[in-house]
C-alpha cells in the first residue's frame, strides 16, 4: 500500500483510517494501543452477511442461524452509511457463503475514500476473488487459533491446513491480511510463538488477540492464564479487549453498535 492513510471530514471532525492497521482514529482524541477506534462517535460499519458457518467454533460472536442478507438490502445500508463512515467491514458467519457475496464487493469497489475489509475463516479464498480483492485495496483478516491441533479443536473439524494454504494465497497476492485469534480455554504461550512465526513467514500486517465476549455462542474461560498477554509479546501483537465503537447491521438486520 502506497498511501497507508485515509482522510475524511464527517460531521465537521477529521477522521482517519490507517489502511494497513486497520484503525481509526479522530483528530484530538488520544489514540489507546489496543483500541481499534478512536473516536467519540462510531465511524465504521461492520455488515452481517449471513450468520451461517461451516466452521463450529466454541466461542462465536453470531448467532448460528441460516440467514443471508440480500444484495439490495446489502447495498441500500452501503448507500446510506457511506458518507457517515470511513470504513465497510463485510463479516459473518461466514461472509463468503453468502450467494451475492462477489457482487456486494463488486458495489464496494466502486466506492472510494473508504476502508473495506473481509473478516473470514479463509476456508473459501480463492485465486479469482484474492485477485478482485487486490486491485481495489482490501484488507483480509482471517480467523486462525493457534498451532494446527488447538485450532482444529477449536473450530471442530480439520481445517488449519486449509486456512494455510488461503495465507499463502493472499501472500502471493500481496493483499493487505491481518490473523484475528479468540483467547479460549487450550490457547497457550506456544500458540502465541506460533502465530507470530506465521505473521513473519506470510507477511502479516496484524496479529490481533480478541478478549471474548458473552454473545453469540460462549464458552466461558475457566483455565487459561493468558488473560494478560506477557510483556514479551507485547510488540508482535494486538490485544483487542475493549468492543470497538462500531455500527453493526446482523444478518436479520438489526442495527446496533458492536458488542
Amino acid at each position: 500500500m502506497e498511501d497507508t492513510k485515509l482522510h475524511k471530514v464527517i460531521d465537521g471532525k477529521n477522521i482517519f483510517y490507517d489502511l494497513k492497521l486497520d484503525i481509526i482514529f479522530e483528530e484530538f482524541v488520544d489514540i489507546c494501543d489496543n483500541d481499534r477506534t478512536n473516536v467519540t462517535s462510531p465511524r465504521d460499519l461492520c455488515i452481517e452477511l449471513t450468520n451461517s458457518c461451516n466452521f463450529l467454533c466454541k466461542n462465536c460472536f453470531s448467532q448460528k442461524k441460516a440467514t443471508f442478507l440480500s444484495l439490495n438490502k446489502t447495498i441500500e445500508y452501503i448507500k446510506y452509511y457511506e458518507s457517515k463512515v470511513i470504513r465497510m467491514c463485510l463479516t459473518g458467519g461466514e461472509p463468503l457463503l453468502n450467494p451475492e457475496f462477489r457482487n456486494i464487493v463488486g458495489y464496494l469497489n466502486k466506492i472510494s475514500n473508504m476502508g473495506k475489509v473481509i473478516n473470514t475463516n479463509g476456508f473459501y479464498l480463492d485465486d479469482t476473488l484474492c485477485n478482485l480483492l487486490k486491485k481495489n485495496g482490501w484488507t483480509v483478516a482471517v480467523s486462525l487459533h493457534g498451532k494446527s491441533e488447538t485450532h482444529n479443536e477449536y473450530v471442530g473439524f480439520d481445517s488449519y491446513d486449509r486456512i494455510i494454504k488461503s495465507l499463502t494465497l493472499l501472500r502471493k497476492y500481496s493483499i493487505n491480511t491481518h490473523i484475528y485469534t479468540v483467547i479460549h480455554n487450550d490457547f497457550e504461550e506456544n500458540d502465541i510463538l506460533h502465530l507470530i512465526e506465521l505473521k513473519k513467514d506470510f507477511n502479516i500486517s496484524d496479529l490481533r488477540l480478541i478478549k471474548i465476549r458473552e454473545n453469540g455462542l460462549y464458552q466461558n474461560i475457566n483455565n487459561n492464564n493468558l488473560t494478560q498477554i506477557p510483556e514479551n509479546f507485547a510488540a508482535s501483537i494486538f490485544y483487542k479487549t475493549k468492543k470497538s465503537n462500531t455500527i453493526f447491521i446482523s444478518a436479520e438486520q438489526e442495527i446496533r453498535l458492536s458488542n
